[in-house]
């Protein structure tokens, strides 16, 4: 069993870009070819941020969250930022019309992501 390698360190595999969600996860191969996730592993946001750092909006339509990411930062891929920061356990679920929603403003979002990377190496 290959163990504890990211996607962007296994030559086999296309490389991801830094705003996709499966950086955060190590992958395995049971010697089959066949990579596969470790889902366990996730981030958590303190309850405490900085206030300059988010900024709230009201959910005014039903949209999936890969939506409300583009409408927020012109990109499908920072869906995970939004639903780990408001605790969203089931990401399938649009949020309700009128649900109030934290978002991190991009610097913080820049902070993130390079954390994210540094935990990769």
């Amino acid at each position: 069993m290959d163990l504890g390698k990211y996607q962007n360190s296994i030559q086999d595999l296309p490389k991801l870009n830094n705003q996709r969600y499966e950086n955060i996860f190590k992958m395995y191969d049971l010697k089959t070819g066949q990579y596969y996730y470790n889902l366990l592993k996730s981030i958590n946001f303190p309850d405490d941020i900085d206030s300059t750092q988010i900024t709230y909006i009201t959910v005014k339509q039903s949209l999936p969250w890969t939506a409300i990411s583009f409408n927020v930062y012109q990109t499908i891929e920072l869906w995970w930022l939004i639903c780990l920061l408001n605790k969203i356990d089931n990401p399938v679920k649009a949020p309700a019309i009128g649900t109030v929603l934290k978002i991190l403003n991009p610097y913080a979002v820049k902070n993130v992501l390079n954390e994210v990377g540094n935990n990769l190496r």
